[in-house]
């Protein structure tokens, strides 16, 4: 594997690389890209989804570098690593523009001695604090312990690793601080590096073509227009054109969402066509598309200044009004890498259709991995991002015994809709099967379900510890019921396919041994998933492969390895879907008449 990393590096080139926990894939490209970045003067940046993925990497930095010196550190937004902000609940739910903006005007009130300073950035002006830079360098902390040894000592932890990014070789940051223009920019500035210099790390890049879609899309809901009425009550409601004021204008708006969605929406949601917003805007105010633009930038202007006048007061530099003039702004420009849709809530959605628009910068880089665990079928994701056809694509075989994980599969039943809906047995063949596995074995054992919706239809009653994951939940909620479920060796967990707990959490040993897969997790056939599976069509030729058949892989995959993170490990996968035969290709299947036997023989 390390001959593959150092490979590409001397080929200045793009790997896209499959392969599972516990391979050292992470260590191997760490080694490569160091070694290659000291020698040729460049560095490395490694991105990661969530902060514990981050950790890991930090851990394992310091395992590389023991004999060697080399800085790398960690940079998280402001919300983890700013103090003035951590203590405040208010600004904890800011976003980074307005938190960057609350901190660029505490900083200025701090310079001019000015009253609503920050106490810790001006700490860190009138203090020596290379110490803590010396420190950095020779213990390589995480985030969280470089966060707690500044607060400890009354500094600002988030401007004192910004300015210890430019001595880093290595960077490891959230996928936001690369995918998002401003945000790259700022990093690359603080790292004193030209993109073209960079080696980009891609951890869990299976996650990175939807999380680019999400980055690029945008969304206005009827809840965002009631909140604009509170606002304009407070900081008043000027005309926007002759005998209309703002809230007036939010009103139109309004009632066309309901309208639309009376005429579009079929189940959950419905495309529009792509001028009815702005026809149906200009045509109930009688105006033109030019006095439309006018009024959209006079509600930006109008937002602008009400975010002065919360930030001056110390609130959060937050506007309901601008956020609506900005959303309209980016609808009107939209062109056919978006769809258009509406929603049942209701809430206009303009979905970015085209991950590249996002990720096409890493092409820019000198280089980079691309690293899953669970990445097949790797063609597709190398046309997602927009890589180049000639990248590297290698998927390696686990490192662990075969024989210690056995994935069975079940043809009496299966999640088909279509089935499901005319067959009113079938739930109770999934319930049977699901309580036959429980009561046979004392076991961990954890049930993931392709939604929600049908985990609410399964009723399984039981005499063990039952632990049910719910729709948002916050990460601290999800964390809490995870060790509670760990800390037993008889329980049962529902979970759903997709989500925090099968994708990225550890259940070592015997904490977890049995999972049960409830269908494939194919998405739900919206508009919004027709529509993305009719632009991959005419892009590729591959819509359905591409956006139904490969996201159901992948996920179907992340939760089959929750069961094995280590060669002592050992675990069984059942699946209750007759359909899964059709993906045997991708993964080793074993078809079971008798689960409850079989599965006794396999741990026996």
């Amino acid at each position: 594997m390390l001959n593959l990393f150092n490979s590409t590096l001397k080929q200045g080139g793009h790997l896209i690389l499959e392969s599972g926990t516990g391979s050292g894939k992470t260590v191997c490209a760490l080694e490569s890209a160091l070694d290659f970045a000291v020698k040729n003067r460049k560095k490395v940046i490694y991105v990661t989804r969530t902060n514990a993925q981050q950790k890991q990497v930090v851990y394992e930095l310091r395992q590389i570098t023991k004999n060697r010196k080399i800085f790398g550190c960690p940079i998280q937004g402001r919300k983890n690593l700013c103090p003035l902000i951590m203590h405040n609940p208010e600004f904890l739910n800011g976003t980074s523009d307005e938190l960057s903006k609350i901190c660029a005007y505490r900083k200025r009130n701090t310079l001019s001695q000015s009253k609503d300073g920050c106490k810790y950035f001006e700490k860190n002006c009138v203090s020596d604090t290379s110490k803590i830079g010396e420190w950095a360098k020779d213990y390589l902390p995480t985030a969280e312990e470089f966060f707690e040894y500044c607060e400890k000592e009354g500094f600002c932890g988030y401007e004192i690793l910004k300015s210890l990014l430019k001595d880093a070789v290595l960077v490891v940051a959230p996928y936001i601080y690369f995918l998002k223009p401003f945000l790259r920019k700022h990093l690359l500035e603080m790292m004193n590096v030209e993109i073209t210099d960079v080696l980009l790390i891609i951890d869990e890049a299976h996650n990175l073509p939807e999380y680019a879609r999400s980055l690029n899309s945008a969304e206005l809901s009827s809840n965002l227009l009631e909140l604009v009425k509170k606002e304009l009550s407070e900081f008043g409601d000027p005309e926007i054109i002759k005998n209309v004021n703002m809230s007036g204008f939010c009103d139109e708006i309004r009632q066309i969402l309901f309208k639309t969605k009376k005429e579009y929406v079929t189940g959950d949601d419905g495309i529009i066509p792509s001028f009815e917003i702005e026809s149906e805007i200009m045509s109930r105010l009688k105006i033109s598309s030019p006095v439309l633009n006018k009024i959209i930038q006079n509600m930006i202007e109008y937002g602008e200044s009400i975010k002065r006048k919360k930030i001056n007061s110390g609130k959060l530099p937050r506007s309901y009004i601008h956020s609506i003039g900005g959303f309209l702004l980016t609808w009107l420009n939209a062109d056919e890498h978006y769809v258009k849709i509406i929603t049942s809530e209701p809430r206009l959605e303009l979905y970015s259709l085209d991950p590249g628009l996002v990720t096409g910068v890493v092409k820019e880089c000198f280089s980079s991995f691309h690293m899953s665990g669970t990445l097949t079928p790797l063609e597709e994701y190398r046309d997602s991002i927009g890589l180049p056809s000639n990248t590297k694509l290698f998927s390696f075989p686990s490192p662990f015994p075969k024989e210690n994980r056995k994935i069975f599969f079940v043809n009496d039943v299966t999640t088909k809709y279509d089935e499901i809906s005319k067959d009113s047995a079938m739930i109770k063949k999934l319930e049977m099967h699901i309580k036959n596995i429980r009561d046979a074995f004392q076991k961990n054992i954890v049930v993931f379900f392709p939604s929600f919706e049908l985990m609410k239809k399964i009723e399984v009653h039981t005499n063990k510890s039952l632990y049910v994951e719910k729709q948002k939940m916050s990460q601290k909620e999800i964390m809490n019921l995870i060790e509670s479920f760990k800390s037993q060796k008889n329980a049962v967990l529902f979970s759903v396919a997709g989500g925090r707990i099968s994708e990225g959490i550890d259940f070592p040993g015997k904490t977890l041994e049995i999972a049960i897969i409830v269908g494939l997790a194919y998405p739900k056939p919206t508009a919004k998933q027709k529509a993305l599976q009719n632009y991959y069509d005419i892009k590729f030729g591959k819509g359905w492969e591409y956006t139904v058949r490969a996201p159901a892989i992948r996920k179907t995959l992340q939760c089959i390895g929750r069961l094995i993170r280590n060669e002592n490990d050992r675990g069984a996968a059942v699946i209750l879907d007759r359909r899964i035969k059709h993906f045997r290709k991708s993964m080793d299947l074993n078809e079971t008449e008798n689960v409850v036997e079989d599965l006794k023989k396999f741990f026996h």
